[in-house]
């Protein structure tokens, strides 16, 4: 929609309006302000460009953006799930850089855009953005590249700008394992935050589980059997495991509350647990919430828990991701060069 725009360096009336690639532009209407009619006029100018603006969108079947991409995403991912409430919010960033740029329909949207898209999220701080990490931009990249393939179906642009761009993940900084003293830490430190973390830090930090997996449903939860089932979030199957012995008292609780699920856990989840490192002073050194299922894994390789066991316990798939996950330190092998027992070089 096209506006007036007031400059502070002349007195004539300016016009905000899309030209005909879907780029944002700014012409003066050579109309004095406040001269005569000339504000009437410029208004019908505005009024006119606006009403043109609109049927060309509806010839081309309205290509900008925020007409019909949120819907494509309703479309791709069934309501409520975590994965439409991600892409969405995902592109939410990805609009912020759009309208940084001008950039209202595909058809605007240029090769070198495509380029400077992870620079600019992991360097730009905006009043409602914040930087990016280098992986997370690149999600981002890859959803607009999604997006503009749609748009080609469309016949909102012809050229692919994304064509020949290769986008590439950086291998993920290591998470290491919480120690004693940092768990107890991180539990005084839940002390004065939501209920809810405690919670899911004390199930994760005996279970290994990720943070949407610990508010499982309580009819999840058989105390007889002594048996709590999580709902996989990622790519895998639920499963089944016994309640450790020190989040059992915890399991009583909360079923004994009757409610639907074991706690309540709010949609951003993780924001919470990444604002209380940040104060830990322990965000520097990698960790988050995710280090819970580090240490189980990690403390069961140290106790000597078959490999096989392990990645049931912790619902693993594959060896190679479980071997990933596994953080032995070099004072954790101390002994075994002895108990090699590999007999001395002779002398000649």
């Amino acid at each position: 929609m096209a506006s007036l725009v007031i400059k502070a360096d002349t007195k004539n009336w300016h016009m905000k309006y899309l030209d005909e690639s879907g780029v944002w532009k700014s012409k003066s209407l050579g109309l004095v302000r406040d001269l005569g009619d000339n504000n009437k006029k410029a208004r019908t100018l505005c009024a006119e460009q606006t009403l043109h603006e609109m049927k060309r969108s509806r010839a081309v079947g309205r290509p900008e953006w925020d007409l019909w991409v949120p819907n494509l995403i309703r479309h791709w991912h069934r309501e409520g799930s975590r994965k439409k409430n991600r892409y969405l919010s995902a592109w939410a960033n990805v609009m912020a850089f759009l309208n940084f740029c001008e950039i209202a329909t595909p058809a605007a949207l240029k090769r070198e855009h495509v380029m400077d898209y992870i620079d600019w999220r992991v360097s730009r701080q905006l009043k409602n953005l914040r930087r990016a990490k280098h992986n997370t931009a690149v999600y981002e990249l890859k959803l607009l590249k999604r997006v503009v393939h749609e748009a080609m179906k469309r016949k909102y642009l012809e050229e692919d700008p994304f064509d020949g761009i290769k986008i590439r993940k950086v291998a993920p900084e290591e998470k290491p394992p919480f120690s004693d003293e940092q768990i107890q830490q991180i539990r005084e430190a839940l002390k004065t935050r939501p209920e809810w973390m405690s919670f899911a830090f004390e199930i994760a930090i005996h279970h290994g589980v990720r943070l949407r997996e610990t508010a499982t449903d309580t009819k999840n939860v058989n105390l007889k059997r002594n048996t709590i089932h999580f709902n996989y979030q990622k790519n895998g199957d639920p499963f089944t495991v016994k309640i450790a012995p020190g989040v059992r008292p915890l399991m009583e609780k909360l079923v004994a509350q009757g409610g639907k699920r074991l706690f309540e856990i709010p949609e951003n989840d993780s924001k919470p647990f990444s604002n209380l490192f940040e104060e830990l002073g322990m965000a520097k050194e990698n960790y988050c919430f995710h280090c819970t299922r580090v240490t189980v894994i990690t403390r069961l390789a140290l106790a000597d828990v078959p490999i096989a066991k392990a990645m049931r316990y912790v619902n693993h798939a594959s060896e190679e991701i479980h071997r990933v996950y596994t953080k032995i330190k070099a004072e954790d092998v101390d002994g075994c060069s002895e108990a090699l027992a590999i007999p001395e070089a002779v002398n000649p």
